[in-house]
């Protein structure tokens, strides 16, 4: 997956753009770079909308392993 995220609302305490907009560029499925106004790279998507917020995974302590509706 190749894929640029255009100012997208960084969710994380941990991180330096926490609540910040920034660009995130995504190349076979991880970030490569994180930055205001990346350059776009050619043959990559770009998805630019209002409202996106990207944050670490998110995990569910609470699943259980068994057949559905049990």
């Amino acid at each position: 997956m190749n894929l640029i995220l255009r100012n997208v609302t960084v969710i994380d305490p941990r991180s330096p753009y926490h609540l910040k907009e920034t660009d995130i560029y995504f190349s076979d499925g991880r970030i490569k770079q994180i930055g205001a106004n990346l350059p776009s790279v050619p043959g990559v998507n770009e998805v630019s909308e209002k409202g996106i917020y990207v944050s670490p995974g998110w995990i569910d302590f609470q699943v259980t392993i068994g057949e559905p509706g049990r």
